[in-house]
């Protein structure tokens, strides 16, 4: 079993410089494929990373309603004014920011 692989293997690479365009086109799409694997895993990586960056056990998650994660949710003026007013993230409206983008890895979450 071993041998008839070693010689179909050694078949196929021996034909290769007499089909030098199926050989270009496979090799090419093989490299495309690869690389759109790793820049989707990098994007994965870094939102997550991005998401978790400033966990804290005195931060919250704020999300819009019906998002299930911070990366597609939309707070709108008059909500984050709203949120603003809660006790719990009022310092972050004294500090002065412009958004309130709090991260916490306990899960802590104000549903707007």
């Amino acid at each position: 079993m071993l041998r008839q692989t070693w010689l179909l293997s050694s078949w196929a690479l021996q034909s290769i410089p007499g089909r030098p365009g199926g050989t270009l086109t496979t090799v090419a799409a093989t490299a495309v494929a690869v690389g759109v694997l790793v820049a989707l895993l990098s994007l994965g990586e870094g939102l997550h990373g991005w998401a978790m960056g400033g966990a804290r056990a005195d931060r919250a998650v704020v999300l819009s309603r019906g998002a299930p994660n911070p990366g597609v949710s939309v707070i709108s003026r008059d909500a984050l004014g709203r949120i603003r007013s809660v006790t719990a993230c009022g310092s972050a409206g004294r500090a002065g920011s412009s958004s309130v983008r709090s991260r916490t890895q306990a899960g802590t979450s104000i549903r707007t």
